[in-house]
């Protein structure tokens, strides 16, 4: 299904830009989900664009090249698709005589007779570009992609209308669907889709910031990561390293569910840069044994050492700060960061939505929670009734736990029990590692959250702090993803919070 909704998605994209080789950020809810590379070329009436994207834990990747005839309808198409770094698809097509007709695979596609057809496809971007030397009215547009499989065959040709065409403004209508181009001196500055919340920006790979990809080794493997820096450039700059909360989680802590996608910790970090910092965010290393099979027996111990690690790939290099560099994890990131920081150089830790009970009891506590809050609510009953049953494993897993009756084929929650046994081992009371920190710690919580709630923060304050070196924080209209629940946007508070923070320390 990802690779289907992959394909559908930038289907129904667009994107542009003119004369050169131009690199377009792809925004969905104003988040960076990918880029396009297009190279055009008005006087060959040609045009190649790579588009690679992201969602959830599936990369994919778009390679096309197009050539156009006089009218800019379609002459020759080339697309080859690969998901996760492996080839799924490579095909080419041609328009002669009034038939369309391709091959993907090396099997032979149904012809089609169309008439000077448009094409709009996966690098759709690159495709953009015909419209700008095409007058207003109607055309049948050609979705080749859509002839990969019989149940979607019948949908690769429809129409389209560009109703409107000025000097700074291009806007057309396909499948529903009105996508609006904004031009500046003949060039492509932005796209939109507003019904989809999708745009495009010209040069806006990472809004303001420049980023960096890097990797560092840990425990025997190559973790990837990328560093962003602020838009203003200096000799040096406060640093801070974002610890993933629990699950596969890539760097970005991407989040999707149905058509929304959250990336919490992507906006921390253009958060974070807008504030000044430099920020490294890395692939957890969970997420990347999704990808290398090599990489087993996974502990949370591995989870302490690889934050350790990267905090000293970032304290290591000629733009830090050594006076100024930080370790910032959330959930259960947030609650390793007294482990975490204990024999590093920190200036400071922050802890984001920490746990503040040993793994077992908070689930308890949580699911708790969340039934009290959302037994009112109409058409809930499937949702608590497994929120009962999480429940239940839970207690049933501390008690085997605590007794020692346990062995290697357990599981809970559809993980090894010795992953929470080892979890358990690490950290039997978080509440006791923040008191015995002798670094500083900022502890905040959205006053929202129904993973790590506030009021178990909010009862555990008092002992906290007892340690001066701790402080504690609450964010109003925030859940445990950092964002505010009734408008879905990133909570850009939290980085001001957070920088008031780190310059008084």
């Amino acid at each position: 299904m990802k690779k289907i909704y992959l394909l559908f998605f930038i289907i129904i994209s667009l994107f542009t830009a003119i004369f050169s080789e131009d690199i377009y950020g792809i925004y969905i809810q104003d988040s960076l989900v990918g880029t396009s590379t297009v190279n055009f070329d008005k006087t060959s009436k040609s045009e190649s664009t790579i588009t690679e994207m992201s969602l959830g834990l599936t990369k994919a990747k778009y390679i096309s090249k197009t050539v156009y005839n006089t009218d800019w309808s379609v002459k020759y198409y080339s697309l080859d698709i690969f998901v996760n770094g492996v080839k799924q698809i490579t095909s080419s097509f041609n328009y002669l005589n009034g038939t369309f007709s391709g091959n993907a695979n090396g099997l032979n596609l149904s012809r089609k007779k169309i008439k000077n057809p448009v094409i709009l496809d996966n690098n759709i971007i690159g495709h953009m570009y015909a419209l700008l030397f095409m007058e207003t009215g109607k055309y049948n547009v050609l979705i080749p992609s859509l002839m990969f499989n019989s149940s979607t065959d019948k949908s690769s040709v429809m129409s389209m209308e560009i109703t409107e065409k000025s000097e700074n403004i291009l806007k057309y209508v396909y499948s529903g669907l009105e996508v609006i181009i904004n031009t500046e001196n003949n060039e492509i500055i932005s796209a939109e889709i507003p019904a989809q919340k999708v745009k495009y920006v010209k040069g806006s790979v990472a809004g303001e910031f420049t980023e960096k990809q890097i990797s560092f080794s840990s425990n025997g493997i190559d973790i990837p990561g990328t560093i962003m820096f602020p838009k203003e450039s200096k000799e040096k700059y406060p640093a801070i390293v974002l610890v993933h909360g629990s699950g596969p989680n890539d760097r970005d802590e991407t989040i999707q569910s149905g058509s929304l996608i959250l990336k919490p910790f992507y906006e921390l970090s253009k958060n974070l840069a807008e504030n000044g910092f430099v920020v490294l965010r890395y692939d957890k290393r969970s997420y990347l044994a999704n990808f290398d099979k090599s990489i087993k027996n996974i502990t949370v111990n591995d989870f302490v050492t690889d934050a350790e690690n990267a905090f000293n790939y970032l304290y290591s290099q000629d733009f830090t700060d050594k006076d100024s560099v930080f370790v910032l994890g959330h959930s259960q990131g947030a609650s390793f960061v007294p482990i975490i920081i204990k024999n590093l150089p920190v200036k400071a830790g922050i802890s984001f939505a920490p746990a503040l009970l040993d793994i077992f009891s908070q689930i308890v506590y949580q699911t708790d929670y969340q039934y009290e809050q959302l037994k009112n609510i109409k058409d809930y009953e499937q949702v608590l009734t497994e929120l009962s049953s999480i429940k239940k494993q839970a207690e049933e897993a501390k008690n085997k736990f605590e007794s020692g009756n346990y062995s290697d084929s357990d599981t809970f929650l559809g993980a090894d029990f010795r992953f929470y046994a080892g979890w358990m081992n690490l950290q039997k009371d978080p509440v006791k590692d923040f008191i015995n920190s002798e670094k500083k710690i900022l502890i905040l919580n959205g006053e929202n959250d129904l993973k790590t709630p506030y009021p178990l923060i909010k009862e555990k304050e008092n002992v906290l702090l007892q340690n001066k070196n701790i402080t504690v924080k609450y964010l109003q209209n925030t859940i445990h993803e950092m964002y505010n629940p009734n408008t879905m946007l990133f909570n850009s508070e939290i980085g001001k919070i957070i920088t008031s923070y780190c310059m008084e320390k």
